[in-house]
């Protein structure tokens, strides 16, 4: 009868070495389609940011309010600044909106900070100038009511005023004096960071709905 043969040290050490050989591509494969997925996720994620942030700063324009006792919209060459209502609900009260390019550890971000809702003129002159100290230190009570929306390189406000373009009159507070009242129209032009899938210019015009209907 033939004797029964088994594998030699050589044959299993092949053996091993073919079946870890095959073990490490397909990590490598399943690593890889890993990682794009991630990939994918996070730019998707970036893209859906700034276009509910685009989409939100459309939102407090249309919700822009001018009272006798507030100012409704005000660039101080920093942030813009706004009024608007707080809910759907009147009853609910005002609100105080303002919009910056904030430098940080991590790059410059385009940032919205919105305070609680407010009733009285005392209420708002405090959330009006806490808009504005937000703009320029943010503190870390600040950043409680404060959201990130995208990296930025750079942005630009214009209003539209006497059938053009034109960058807004520069002041320090505007909460006395008479209110100009909303601007016909105003141009967000975004100049998106290297890295971001959207990156470069990015414009969004706001027409007040009174003049043409709409948004555009």
């Amino acid at each position: 009868m033939r004797t029964a043969r088994g594998f030699t040290l050589i044959e299993l050490l092949v053996a091993l070495s073919i079946m870890a050989t095959m073990t490490l591509m397909a990590w490598w494969s399943v690593n890889g389609m890993t990682r794009s997925v991630g990939q994918a996720q996070h730019h998707s994620d970036d893209v859906l940011a700034l276009q509910s942030g685009v989409e939100q700063w459309v939102m407090d324009l249309e919700a822009v309010q001018t009272t006798p006792e507030t100012r409704a919209i005000l660039w101080d060459g920093r942030s813009l600044r706004m009024t608007r209502r707080h809910g759907t609900d009147p009853t609910q009260g005002l609100t105080v909106v303002a919009w910056t390019l904030r430098k940080t550890s991590g790059g410059t971000l385009w940032s919205r900070w919105q305070s609680p809702a407010v009733r009285s003129r005392a209420e708002w002159g405090n959330a009006w100038q806490a808009a504005s100290d937000w703009a320029q230190i943010s503190t870390t009570e600040a950043r409680q009511l404060e959201v990130t929306v995208a990296p930025l390189e750079q942005w630009q406000v214009l209003f539209f005023s006497n059938g053009n373009w034109v960058p807004p009159l520069l002041e320090a507070n505007g909460s006395n004096g008479p209110d100009p009242g909303v601007p016909n129209g105003v141009r967000l032009m975004l100049n998106v960071a290297q890295g971001h899938p959207l990156q470069g210019l990015i414009q969004r015009d706001w027409v007040r709905p009174t003049l043409t209907g709409g948004v555009r």
